[in-house]
């Protein structure tokens, strides 16, 4: 019964592990839902004032530059979430292994997996500060023009 308990509590562990990682991987999907957020509202604001028929010309810029912004921020969250399904993929690769497969193709499998998370997630964080590049870009050619 003893053995039983320790074989339960380290699987709980090993299983926690990429727990917290996944919750790492959640406060990036905050912050790239946050900054997708922005873009769209500011896309929408300038929408408005091109129907109003005011300085179209600046305005269609601004939108080029928002619709790459958002291009940047969708596919960072895209990989970013698809490394969010890789942990997952990973804990229940755990139980699943530790129930019905031999440990050492489990850990291959979990291996690969963590491998695609952090290419994945390493990819999404690339995209991220691609964005904010562009972003800043933005901003030095608007306090040039000033």
């Amino acid at each position: 019964m003893s053995t039983d308990l320790n074989n339960i509590t380290h699987l709980v562990q090993l299983a926690l592990t990429p727990a917290f990682l996944l919750s790492g991987i959640g406060a990036v999907l905050a912050v790239l839902s946050a900054r997708l957020t922005r873009v769209v509202d500011r896309s929408h604001q300038i929408e408005d004032r091109i129907k109003l028929g005011t300085q179209e010309n600046t305005y269609i810029e601004d939108l080029q530059i928002l619709d790459r912004r958002c291009n940047a921020i969708h596919l960072a969250l895209y990989f970013c979430t698809f490394s969010a399904f890789c942990i997952c993929a990973i804990i229940c690769m755990i139980y699943i292994g530790k129930l019905y497969f031999d440990s050492s193709a489990t850990g291959v499998v979990v291996g690969w997996l963590f491998a695609i998370s952090m290419s994945s997630l390493t990819i999404s964080l690339f995209l991220l500060m691609q964005e904010i590049r562009i972003c800043a870009q933005c901003i030095r050619v608007n306090v040039k023009n000033i």
